[in-house]
């Protein structure tokens, strides 16, 4: 049976490339609820190729990048080429391999849902010294033709899909995760792309259909007739609902 860790082998360049970034509002929201400045330490748990970490990087945050699948980890390493404030570990959020209170947040950035949630609140209280966490996620939005219509290709090709985003995550969950409360902030988001970046934003994807798919050369044909409906000089634009759920947990 493939882990969790396993579905992203193979996509990391394609992961790097073609997601989307995060909205800078959510460092400017996190601050002010939490007081975090420069000297917080923080550790982004399933850090992928480093989209949510790189907001804190640049803000001068030291950075503890956790992540178990050997390509992300390589992409990571070449994202943060030359930055000292980041540091890589081959770990989970079940085991995220740093020290008792060595991280004053912890961010989750396109990761919570492929967590055990139980576990991972007990490693979180372990390692944190504040106790602040932050649920972040990029949903694609059904309201708007282009990226509603994406999804619906999405869906018919890929076997494997799932609920994607906080989508696939039940409110029960968040609550009981934050047994102290906690606050949701939404933030528009999108994303420019070109047909290239349309397909390897697909690809990108743990569920998608590899290209040895007899399904594959359809799904193109149906990719590149939904781009050429909605382009504009070469262009298309994916629409997000960014959400972030921060709070304590003790």
């Amino acid at each position: 049976m493939v882990s969790t860790a396993e579905k992203f082998t193979g996509r990391a360049e394609s992961y790097s490339r073609n997601r989307p970034s995060y909205p800078d509002k959510i460092l400017t929201d996190m601050c002010r609820i939490t007081g975090m400045d420069k000297t917080w330490i923080v550790a982004d748990m399933g850090s992928g190729t480093g989209k949510l970490a790189i907001l804190f990087a640049e803000n001068g945050n030291p950075v503890k990048c956790i992540e178990p699948n050997p390509d992300m980890r390589s992409e990571l390493k070449r994202v943060f080429s030359g930055r000292d404030n980041v540091e890589i570990f081959d770990g989970t959020a079940e085991h995220s391999t740093l020290m008792n209170s060595s991280v004053d947040i912890v961010v989750c950035g396109q990761s919570f849902h492929w967590f055990r949630p139980d576990e991972a609140a007990i490693e979180f209280r372990r390692i944190l010294r504040k106790g602040w966490v932050a649920l972040i996620w990029n949903d694609r939005v059904d309201d708007d033709p282009f990226t509603s219509s994406y999804e619906n290709i999405v869906r018919r090709y890929s076997p494997d899909y799932h609920r994607t985003g906080s989508l696939s995550m039940d409110e029960k969950t968040i609550k009981d995760f934050f047994q102290d409360g906690y606050e949701l902030l939404t933030y528009p988001n999108s994303q420019k792309i070109d047909l290239e970046g349309m397909i390897g934003r697909y690809q990108s994807a743990s569920y998608a259909i590899s290209k040895s798919n007899p399904e594959f050369e359809n799904l193109l044909n149906e990719f590149r007739d939904l781009f050429n409906r909605y382009q504009e000089n070469g262009s298309v634009f994916m629409l997000y609902r960014t959400l972030m759920y921060i709070g304590r947990i003790s």
